[in-house]
This record gives C-alpha cells, sequence and structure tokens, in this order.
C-alpha cells in the first residue's frame, strides 16, 4: 500500500492504526474493532492535510467524523461480528 496519509491527518489511517496495533499485540478482533470505531471518533474536529476531507473547508467539518474513517470502522465491526466477537 502506497500513501502519503498518516495517524493525525484525518484519514482512515486514524481509524485502522489503533486497530492493527491491537492485534498485533495480540489482542482480538472484537478488542481490534472497538479500536477501529474510536480512532474513527478521534478525528471529529481535526484538520484534514489528506484524504478527500482535505478539499473541504474546516468550518464545514465541525464535529463530524471523517467518513473513510467511519466506513472502515463498520467494515471492522461487521468482520469482528462475522466472527464471533462482541464489538
Amino acid at each position: 500500500m502506497r500513501t502519503c496519509a498518516a495517524q493525525g491527518m484525518r484519514t482512515l489511517v486514524d481509524a485502522l492504526a489503533p486497530a492493527a496495533d491491537v492485534l498485533a499485540s495480540g489482542g482480538s478482533i472484537g478488542a481490534a474493532a472497538e479500536a477501529c470505531l474510536a480512532g474513527a471518533e478521534q478525528t471529529k474536529g481535526m484538520q484534514a492535510s489528506a484524504g478527500r476531507s482535505s478539499y473541504v473547508p474546516d468550518e464545514v467539518l465541525g464535529e463530524i467524523p471523517d467518513p473513510g474513517a467511519m466506513a472502515v470502522a463498520f467494515c471492522m465491526q461487521a468482520i469482528s461480528k462475522a466472527f464471533g466477537a462482541d464489538a
């Protein structure tokens, strides 16, 4: 995967990185889904410096989480449920 996005840039990486950290440390898929959603929620109020949100004025973004981050979080929750986790 090639991207210039990093955590804190208001992209789906803000959701994926915490989930990857949980999985890399041996955590469950349920815990990874929770971390993913928490990371996505943390994009509220962030200034977008990469991704599609970077084209939208900050005052419009306000307290709306990054759509890509939320989409990844919802997918991670679905995967978790498919594997029978509680998240």
